[in-house]
């Protein structure tokens, strides 16, 4: 994978990321299905890593509408070579090292609180070990927390026994929906993509995400009233980075949640069921290209050793046209400079209309990867000259397809 197609695959990456994500800022945040809104956002990040990988390819056009009446031909493609200069070396080291020394220092910062969690736990020693929990006394040190199985408990808070079976449901909701693996999840992608906003702003989302799910089972106890009290009252300690606080999470947006009448709110359903045209849409737009060959009445791809060959109604010529002239024309185009300090390479497809005595009629460019190498190669086609086309002993016109295959070598 070249520079290229790895800025490539992060434009796809954060158009897919940034559609879901704005989605959910929009219509889904405020919504009381929070469940739905967890899987929703982790599911953003998978399919976002995922769908750019793909390279689906829509065929396009229309077989009811003749564009061309010739028979078109694919010839073999013409190779257009170039070494990497030493400074788009150091550029592409640079970007390495750039991401290598985020990267790393993302890691360690990341293990640095892993073992900040598990040496507190081992320290502090086990309290209470039950099938649901490991309950582990913090003594004041850090304010009641979860993390995977560990029960961190403040034993030096004041609650009343209410109190206790509201924080201990809230706790057992983040134990038993296994919150702590989302978590992981997201810091590991903070780790891979350190450097992406996005991945920031859907932890600090979803980490939100899981307070309301827990809000939600605690307040099965009592009343959100009183429940809602103890938010307000119990909201001072110190807290882990990687561990669900009870008391630590955005105390507005929780009691706002909490506040929020159970009711439908309008369209709510709807909201829910558009994800599905929207992920279809966002991954049509990152992972499908277009092959926009004008169409015939009835094309028909038949297969050679060596070629392609697009017939016409079924009509085929005797001898299909060879460029004489490959070499000079190949040394004039060259590399284009460009695409060789962008370090993009590709293929640039030409339809060229050969004449009756071989000359080159006109052309048109079917595909891409850059301008300059449709500037280049369209400056120098002109120049192509090719054998005639015959049927039954006579010259025809025809169209060629002639790939010119630009590529990097390092």
């Amino acid at each position: 994978m070249n520079i290229s197609e790895i800025f490539l695959y992060l434009a796809e990456l954060t158009i897919m990321l940034g559609g879901l994500y704005g989605y959910y800022r929009l219509s889904l945040a405020n919504e009381k299905k929070h469940e739905i809104n967890r899987l929703f956002l982790l599911g953003s990040v998978v399919l976002s890593l995922i769908l750019p990988l793909f390279d689906f390819q829509l065929q396009l056009g229309s077989s009811a509408i003749s564009t061309y009446s010739l028979q078109t031909v694919f010839l073999d493609s013409i190779e257009i070579n170039a070494r990497t200069s030493s400074e788009l070396n150091w550029g592409m080291n640079i970007l390495i090292v750039l991401y290598s020394t985020g990267f790393i220092i993302a890691f360690i910062r990341f293990c640095t609180y892993l073992w900040q969690i598990m040496n507190f736990i081992n320290r502090a020693g086990v309290g209470e070990k039950t099938a649901q929990y490991t309950l582990i006394y913090t003594n004041g040190k850090i304010s009641t927390s979860s993390f995977f199985s560990y029960l961190l408990w403040d034993n030096t808070t004041s609650l009343s026994q209410s109190q206790t079976a509201q924080v201990l449901a809230h706790e057992l909701s983040h134990i038993k929906g296994k919150h702590s693996w989302d978590l992981m999840f997201l810091e590991s992608m903070k780790i891979l993509l350190w450097f992406h906003p996005l991945i920031y702003l859907i932890s600090r989302d979803l980490k939100q995400t899981h307070e309301y799910i827990a809000d939600n089972h605690a307040i099965k106890q009592t009343d959100s009233v009183s429940y809602m009290e103890l938010l307000v009252t119990q909201m001072f300690g110190q807290q882990l980075k990687h561990a669900h606080s009870f008391f630590h999470s955005p105390l507005k947006k929780r009691i706002m949640m909490l506040n929020q009448e159970n009711k439908k709110r309008q369209f709510s359903s709807l909201r829910y069921l558009f994800i599905i045209p929207l992920i279809a849409g966002l991954g049509l737009a990152v992972s499908c290209s277009t092959d926009n060959i004008p169409s015939q009445k009835q094309v028909v791809l038949k297969a050679t050793q060596a070629k392609l060959v697009y017939l016409d109604e079924g009509v085929e010529v005797d001898k299909e046209p060879e460029i004489l002239n490959m070499n000079e024309v190949q040394k004039a185009i060259g590399y284009p400079k460009q695409m060789r300090e962008e370090l993009v390479d590709g293929q640039v497809l030409v339809r060229i209309l050969v004449g009756t005595s071989g000359e080159y009629l006109e052309h048109t460019i079917v595909e891409s990867p850059h301008e300059a190498g449709t500037n280049a190669v369209s400056k120098h086609i002109p120049e192509l000259k090719f054998t005639p086309a015959m049927k039954n002993g006579k010259p025809v016109k025809v169209w060629v397809n002639v790939p010119f295959n630009f590529k990097l070598l390092p």
